[in-house]
Order: structure tokens, then sequence, then C-alpha cells
């Protein structure tokens, strides 16, 4: 990325340049950064603009570029004490290049080991660092369900008790089984299990013809309304 210095646009000597030599000057500082060529500038690489040779013989006359003959061209003035040198830059982009291998060559290495193929990494088998503890009750496989060892006697590896017939059908004590979920009337006290009052229920009798006699009254209104 190019630098332009933040004093640059109130710098008596840039301001004296005028607007076109002005423009030169910052297009110069890009098209450097942009060829990295230390602040070099052939001949003839600038833009055909008008006005542009009389830029260039203004920017020469006040020192910001520099004739150079072999090559032909310019020299951008101080240019390298504000903008990375190509060697820099070749340097940076190496630091990054190396960076993002030993990035890469850490996840791949992590990562064939979890699938078990042969890597950087871990070998085949060898626990990650960090892993938690496999939780699998069968780290040499399930029980043999085949109906050749339906009355063979088996070890449950959960509840360590001998079982006949397949895994499937055991019955383990340690497994913790979903409850039947108990009926409404066994979740409410004894007292709401009891029999309604002859006074709760003769209000809500009241109740209903109340609502009842309203009812049959909107009624009516809305007969009369029509």
């Amino acid at each position: 990325m190019a630098r332009l210095d933040t004093g640059w646009h109130a710098h008596p000597k840039v301001l004296g340049l005028g607007l076109q030599a002005m423009g030169l000057h910052a297009w110069s500082i890009s098209y450097c950064d942009s060829t990295v060529s230390d602040g070099f500038i052939p001949m003839g690489a600038w833009p055909s603009l008008p006005g542009v040779r009389a830029a260039v013989q203004r920017l020469v006359a006040t020192g910001l570029w520099t004739v150079v003959d072999d090559p032909a061209g310019y020299h951008l003035h101080d240019y390298l004490d504000y903008n990375r040198s190509r060697a820099q830059i070749e340097a940076d982009k190496a630091a990054v290049t190396e960076r993002v291998t030993r990035y890469r060559d850490r996840k791949n290495g992590v990562t064939l080991a979890r699938a078990g193929a042969p890597g950087p990494g871990p070998g085949p088998g060898a626990p990650l660092q960090g892993a938690p503890p496999s939780l699998n009750p069968f780290p040499n496989g399930p029980p043999d369900e085949t109906s050749s060892r339906r009355a063979d006697a088996q070890v449950c590896p959960i509840c360590s008790r001998t079982f006949l017939g397949l895994y499937a059908e055991h019955q383990c004590a340690s497994v913790q089984r979903p409850k039947r979920r108990p009926g409404l009337g066994r979740l409410l006290p004894a007292e709401a299990r009891q029999p309604t009052p002859p006074e709760a229920l003769a209000e809500l009798e009241m109740l209903e013809r109340t609502r009842a006699d309203r009812q049959a009254k909107a009624a009516r209104m809305a007969q009369q309304q029509a």
C-alpha cells in the first residue's frame, strides 16, 4: 500500500506545484508502489494527459523528481523514507507465506490424526491432546447377538449382570427408563378428589340458568331489531 505523508497537502513545496504537478506527484507514488520500483519512474510511464510535460518539468525544477540517465527516467525524492522497498515487500510476503504454511501443516496434521490417516500429526490410534476420554461402553464392539448365541450367557458391560439371549432384550438395571406420567387425579390433593358439595352444585346450576336467560334475551332483542 502506497503511503502519502499526512502533511503533504499543506507542504509549501507541494502547494507551489500547481494542480497538474500535484496530481502527477501523487500518481507517481502510487505507480512506484504498484510496480515495486523503489521510487523509479521510467521515461514516458505517466499517462498521456494534457499538461503532463509541463508537470514533469515542474517536479524536476522543485527537486521532487530527480533525473536518472541509465535507465532513462526519474527518481521520486524521499520515496523510501515513507514506503517499503522491494526487499522489504518480498520479505513480508515470504513471512506471510511461511505463517500460512505452518498453520496449514498444523491443521492438516490434526485432521489426519482424527481420521486415522498417516500424516504429520500423531499416528493412528494415538489419543489427541486434551481430548475427553471415550464414553463408549463397548470399546471392542457390542456383544454378539447372533442367533447361534441366544442360549449363551453374557455379561452386561454396564451393569455387570449376566443375561441370556440378545443384548437388546436385556433389562439393564443401571439404565434409567422414563416413568409413566401419573394421571391427573393422582396429581390433585385428596380434598380436590372428594365429591362436590350440594351448595356448590346449586350455585353452578343458577349460574348456568342466568347465562341461558341472557342468551335468550339477546336473541329476542336481535329479532325485534331485525
